[in-house]
């Protein structure tokens, strides 16, 4: 979606947005914060680091994959950045590497008041891998959109029973 703008009313609650010219009237805005940068602040850097190489990494127990062909290995790195040279920091910790690929982005999380502007927004991507801390926010906000504690367990035998009638 090529999202233009998020309208808000007189009093500055959120009622719209607008893309290609058109306008979505709404209640509520639910975004990343990419959308609404006047509504968040900067709390860090992350840097991330996809490396192939040809040898196992440093300090692992010379672990091995079964996702690489033999002899090849791949380490996904991400970090807090503390420095604007994430590839100076990573050297040591990775020794000799055939191909590397950076990323680096600035982290926000939401300053607003919600309850004001009707705009739900979710924090920028933290340096973790396995993405507990996106999901946490995703639960996080749910709870404040609908008032609701999002309930995740599940009787198996239950739900699996109603599917086979």
């Amino acid at each position: 979606m090529n999202l233009t703008e998020v309208e808000f009313d007189e009093n500055g609650k959120a009622n719209g947005v607008t893309s290609k010219g058109e306008t979505a009237k709404c209640k509520k805005v639910v975004c990343d914060p990419s959308y609404l940068s006047d509504k968040v602040h900067k709390v860090g850097k992350v840097s991330r680091a996809i490396c192939i190489m040809s040898h196992p990494i440093p300090q692992t127990h010379d672990s091995h994959l079964a996702q690489t062909p033999k002899g090849k290995f791949i380490a996904f790195v991400t970090t807090e950045a503390e420095t604007n040279q994430p590839e100076e920091d990573l050297k040591p910790v990775l020794g000799s590497v055939n191909e590397i690929f950076y990323d680096m982005y600035d982290r926000f999380e939401p300053c607003n008041d919600h309850e004001v502007d009707g705009c739900f927004i979710s924090t920028s991507y933290d340096p973790t891998t396995h993405f507990e801390i996106t999901v946490k926010d995703g639960v996080g906000m749910y709870s404040k959109i609908t008032r609701k504690i999002l309930d995740l367990s599940v009787d198996l035998s239950v739900a699996s029973a109603a599917a086979e009638e």
